[in-house]
């Protein structure tokens, strides 16, 4: 049970209908079991893997081949490993030293020759041969970047950056293999691919002899929608495009249309549907926000901005930082330390869940409506986890467990953790064993000796306890391996 699969969670919603089959072992051998521990596939494997995208990657005369939910082959046994990526339908199977794709049907997209394959992104993977650039192959199994042309970065959307071996002159090629761009430009970002327009850059030089940059936009076949003329040009989402004109700032939409004059000391990006724009006032420059619409939703009286989530921003002013909601409303009071990650607290965390500052070492936590939750004494830096409970390390460096109120809820004994739907892993400094806490804050099952969070799928996880394997759900229940 060594092997790890993709594609975790994007595709759940599309196979809900399937099956949940998790693989037991009896004697060595390993069957299938659902979700409620009825045997569906008895004991015949050698190893075996969660069923994702209605497949099972299982093991027999030392081969790895798939099996449908019935149990009959799809891929035969004839590979020395197999991953699944049900998001893109697709198996990467390892034969040797060299990998390819095939479809979940088990019919061949690409031969297996490649030293090292990405996944699928947008219909496109980037693989490797033992050449100094990668190709790029589509789900057609079609290599799209030719002899003459060489492929760095990642594909983006379907679309990648390409530059001719002769000229070194940049283009973009898209999924299909077919020329979006010709190789006509210095530079290309792909951050505006989404709405199929690339900022380009060439160079030149002064009268001087200074190298000088020059930023333009384009469209498909290389239409010059914003000349390349312009110092510098951002993408703000929406379709909109800040363009820097000698010092100062304009917007211009992907029409090439004017839509505020180059009277601004800045524009950035802020969040989809808005962006902030700076001014010269009283104080000296000073941002505000617009939304896509050019309604100024706060007016320019904050020295330094952040983008967060979709309903607030951090703002700076005189007393300190603050949050203001997307309608200007003034959320937590300008009178706090905030860095990019507080606003719903630990920037990895996926949900968007509350706001917290940090003033004279101490944390306070408020609702996201600004509503005030707790004070953490002696605090610079809150972890909030995925089921809405808040840790933090003391000063020897070990952690704690908060409810949202600030009531402690398990002492400073635990080090590392790993956020589970509703539950959170944490390990304990003195035995080094991994408790489940619910969401209440309380100790579930008995404790673990290994977390393999990298098995993750669907609602499941392989857990260790002495020399027993289990599939456990974000419930705690536990689903016997061995």
């Amino acid at each position: 049970m060594r092997r790890l699969i993709f594609g975790l969670v994007f595709f759940s919603i599309a196979v809900q209908a399937q099956q949940i089959l998790i693989p037991f072992n009896k004697d060595g051998i390993f069957g299938y079991v659902n979700e409620h521990g009825l045997v569906v596939l008895s004991p015949s494997f050698e190893s075996a893997d969660v069923f994702v995208g209605g497949v099972g990657v299982v093991k027999q005369n030392g081969k790895y081949g798939t099996i449908d939910e019935k149990g009959n082959w799809i891929v035969k046994p004839a590979y020395d490993d197999i991953w699944v990526n049900a998001r893109d339908s697709v198996l990467t199977v390892r034969r040797g030293n060299s990998k390819g794709f095939l479809r979940l049907n088990g019919q061949a997209i690409t031969p297996v020759k490649y030293y090292s394959v990405d996944g699928f992104s947008w219909g496109v993977a980037r693989v490797f041969q033992f050449t100094s650039h990668p190709q790029a192959v589509n789900k057609e199994g079609k290599e799209l970047i030719p002899a003459t042309h060489y492929f760095e970065g990642q594909p983006h959307r379907g679309f990648m950056k390409v530059y001719d071996r002769k000229t070194e002159k940049a283009g973009i090629i898209d999924s299909t293999g077919k020329f979006y761009l010709p190789c006509l430009y210095d530079e290309i970002s792909l951050e505006a691919a989404e709405i199929g327009k690339f900022i380009v850059m060439n160079r030149s030089l002064s009268d001087a002899g200074v190298e000088l940059k020059n930023y333009g936009m384009v469209g498909a076949g290389g239409k010059e929608i914003i000349p390349v003329r312009f110092k510098e040009i951002r993408y703000l989402r929406d379709g909109l495009f800040a363009v820097k004109v000698e010092s100062k700032w304009g917007l211009i939409d992907e029409k090439g249309d004017v839509l505020l004059e180059d009277n601004y000391l800045d524009i950035r990006s802020a969040q989809p549907g808005y962006f902030f724009f700076a001014s010269l006032t009283s104080e000296g420059m000073a941002f505000g926000l617009m939304n896509k619409n050019l309604e100024v939703v706060l007016e320019p009286l904050c020295k330094d901005v952040k983008t967060c989530y979709k309903d607030c921003f951090v703002c700076l002013k005189k007393t300190g930082w603050g949050v203001v909601s997307i309608h200007g409303k003034t959320i937590v009071p300008f009178e706090y330390w905030m860095d990019y990650g507080t606003i719903g607290g630990n920037p990895y965390n996926y949900h968007e869940l509350y706001i917290w500052a940090e003033k004279d070492n101490n944390c306070y936590l408020f609702e996201r409506d600004g509503r005030f939750l707790a004070t953490f004494s002696n605090v610079k830096f809150l972890f909030i986890h995925e089921n809405g409970l808040i840790s933090y390390d003391d000063p020897s460096k070990k952690r704690m467990l908060f409810s949202k109120y600030g009531t402690q809820l398990l002492p400073a004994e635990y080090g590392s953790y790993i956020n589970f739907d509703k539950l959170i892993f944490l390990k304990k400094v003195s035995d080094h064993k991994w408790y489940a806490v619910n969401e209440k804050g309380e100790i579930i099952n008995q404790p673990y000796d290994e977390i393999d969070e990298f098995s993750r799928v669907y609602n499941f996880i392989k857990v260790r306890r002495d020399n027993q394997y289990f599939y456990m759900d974000s419930s705690g229940k536990e689903y016997v391996v061995n």
